[in-house]
């Protein structure tokens, strides 16, 4: 019995000193590789959300500019206005601009009953207009019920979903977002909607793209759980399907309670790490619904933009993020295990020592030998920490590898100083500094001065933990070049902490080239195609300048309405071709005969308007006038033919006529008529 106490008694001397060190050695070190690899893993996780979040929303915000710039063009406009005159260059420019993007497979104009006017079908590249007795009526479609009631420059937007053909869903599959607004004619008359069937796989692809650095599980969901784009292309649509089974809320019923809650964020279950994102597609003055997969259904509700969200979600199975730790444990066992064999061993040596003195120089060789396996115990924990280092090292480079391959500029701050701790290449490529000249400096040194102070308050205001206006958020400002050249970019910045340190997040993209693509929109929005002369829009515009001018300087403006004689013929006589080679001449010819400040404009088909400004009597107007008259009568030579026309002219003066520049245009219209109704080619005053 006293031997077996002596026994027990050694063998905790000898095993529990050694186990207590390497356990605990193994802890911490299983805490601080366990704590630096999910840190990583959160960045980097959180990182691809954010970036698939902003692609999303720029393709809709593109796709909402492409509408408006439909809505208002010229030669739309006028066909709303003045029935199927310009059908046929309608279809063309709208074929012309199906083929250009090629990412719509429909664009049609609905009137206010839903019949369908015009459609232009992608038809894989190759666009074509839908004959006129094969136009569907839409009026019991809830895109239309929504889109129709809207006012000027709203705009809606249906829930992404599947298209349906002929009361059924089309196969294969095809996803369409569908946005719309309403059109009106001169007058302001609501004339039915104008539609656009966006290919919503093109979204889903670039999602896919946008999430394709992760290992992990990419979802895109709708507000209501369903997978848009899913690990399983089986799982997808099931709210189009009536299948509620296949949903997050049905098959992670806890995880989608969290990521429905939120915002954006990221937790751990006995799934694994999941990490998730609100996107908010609408912006201000843009509507959707709820939609339905019937075919002749209302929508069930109406959103506001608030309301119409999806989910970018990923899911990193646990077994990935903790596979590295998991060795740890095994290795620890296995030291621990042969750490109680060599103290049972020792213990039992140990008691039969004691019973003979002359065995006390075995004991003593047993116990160097017992040094020399703690010593391989503690060459083995170094190893393990090198191990969990060289881990910790493979993930660093992997965030590098993504900072460094992506074509957006990336740049990470710290702390209420701002100081920049990550410039990656295309953040050099964007901004001209390279990342060693930017390394430990303020951010403020790719900002304009005008936006340093509001900067350095915002910072502050964060780090303090107060909500700033510009946070989780894509806004428009300027960047400023090494070289001092200012350029518009778009922002959205993010902010999390990390071992104590408050981080920040700023993802750029130059959008010099999209200002300048919408400026020449504008351009086209604004002047007639064919001429290059202002359109309507902008001829009504200078009628309101030449008359405010006028007002100021206490002299008088002018409005000619020029309607040719004989344009008719020609186009009967010659053709289209030369039809339009008339018009540009003419064009031409009215621009000679007029001063810089004043403004020629094409307001449709062959009729013009002369805005004359600062005009001191009515004789400098009749003489402008004949000289127009005279211009116009000389022959024009098209091609080897030659046409001669005529121009009938009415004109209204402000203040004399009228003090509403509103009405200029309509006095000057009716005094052209009183020309055409007396023998043409000469100009009259309204009165």
């Amino acid at each position: 019995m006293h031997r077996n106490s002596n026994f027990a008694k050694h063998l905790l001397w000898l095993f529990l000193p050694v186990a207590i060190i390497v356990i605990s050695g193994a802890t911490a070190i299983y805490k601080s590789e366990t704590s630096a690899d999910l840190s990583l893993i959160r960045l980097s996780e959180d990182a691809t959300v954010r970036v698939s979040s902003n692609t999303i929303k720029r393709i809709v915000q593109s796709i909402t500019r492409d509408l408006a710039f439909l809505a208002e063009q010229e030669t739309f406009i006028e066909m709303v206005s003045n029935g199927n005159g310009h059908r046929d260059l309608l279809i063309k420019d709208w074929q012309s601009f199906s083929h250009t993007k090629g990412i719509y497979d429909q664009i049609r104009w609905l009137d206010t009953e839903g019949q369908e006017q015009v459609r232009i079908n992608y038809n894989g590249g190759e666009p074509i207009s839908v004959p006129e007795h094969k136009l569907q009526n839409k009026r019991k479609r809830y895109y239309f019920t929504d889109t129709l009631p809207l006012n000027r420059g709203e705009f809606f937007i249906s829930p992404l979903d599947l298209n349906i053909e002929q009361g059924k869903i089309e196969r294969p599959i095809k996803p369409v977002i569908r946005i719309g607004t309403p059109v009106f004619n001169h007058e302001g008359e609501k004339r039915g909607i104008i539609l656009l069937n966006y290919f919503g796989n093109e979204l889903l692809r670039a999602f896919s793209q946008a999430m394709s650095d992760t290992d992990s599980h990419t979802w895109l969901i709708n507000r209501d759980g369903y997978w848009l784009k899913g690990s399983n292309s089986n799982a997808e649509w099931g709210f189009m399907f009536n299948e509620p089974d296949l949903s997050l809320p049905a098959l992670y019923t806890a995880a989608w309670q969290q990521i429905n809650a939120t915002e954006e964020g990221q937790f751990k279950d006995q799934h694994g790490l999941w990490t998730f994102n609100t996107i908010y597609p609408l912006i201000e003055g843009q509507k959707t619904s709820t939609g339905t997969n019937e075919t002749f259904a209302a929508s069930r509700s109406e959103l506001a933009s608030r309301d119409y969200y999806w989910k970018a979600v990923l899911l990193l199975p646990t077994d990935q993020y903790r596979a590295t730790a998991h060795s740890l444990v095994l290795v620890t066992i296995a030291l621990v295990g042969g750490l109680f064999f060599g103290s049972w061993r020792l213990a039992t040596a140990w008691v039969r020592e004691e019973k003979a003195q002359e065995k006390l120089r075995h004991v003593n060789e047993h116990l160097e030998e017992t040094v020399a396996s703690r010593t391989e115990d503690l060459r083995n924990e170094i190893t393990v920490r090198q191990h969990a280092e060289e881990a910790l090292r493979h993930r660093e480079q992997r965030f590098r590898s993504i900072t460094n391959t992506s074509s957006i500029a990336m740049i990470i701050t710290v702390d209420h100083l701002g100081n920049v701790v990550t410039w990656n290449p295309a953040a050099e490529r964007t901004f001209g500094y390279s990342e060693s000249e930017v390394i430990g400096k303020p951010l403020t040194q790719v900002m304009p001065e005008r936006y340093r102070s509001q900067h350095k308050q915002g910072l502050a205001n964060a780090v303090s933990g107060q909500l700033t206006r510009v946070m989780d958020r894509t806004v428009e400002v300027h960047g400023l070049k090494k070289g001092g050249e200012e350029f518009p970019i778009e922002l959205s910045l993010g902010t999390w902490k990390q071992d104590g340190k408050q981080y920040f997040s700023a993802v750029i993209h130059d959008i010099s080239e999209r200002r300048i693509a919408e400026e020449q929109l504008k351009h086209i929005a604004n002047h007639d195609t064919l001429t290059g002369l202002p359109s309507r829009r902008l001829c009504l515009d200078r009628i309101k300048t030449a008359a405010a001018t006028a007002k100021r300087d206490n002299n008088r403006a002018a409005v000619l309405f020029i309607d040719l004689d004989g344009f008719k013929g020609v186009n009967d006589t010659l053709g289209h071709e030369a039809d339009d080679a008339l018009l540009v001449n003419v064009s031409k010819r009215l621009t000679r005969c007029v001063r810089e400040i004043d403004t020629v404009a094409r307001i449709g088909g062959d009729e013009f308007v002369v805005v004359l400004f600062g005009l001191d009597n009515r004789e400098s107007i009749t003489h402008i006038a004949a000289k127009l008259i005279h211009a116009l009568s000389q022959p024009f030579q098209l091609g080897d033919e030659e046409a001669v026309i005529g121009a009938s002219i009415g004109i209204a003066i402000y203040p004399d006529d009228t003090d509403n520049s509103d009405l200029l245009l309509k006095l000057a219209d009716e005094a052209m008529y009183c020309v055409k109704n007396t023998g043409k080619n000469s100009y009259q005053f309204y009165r």
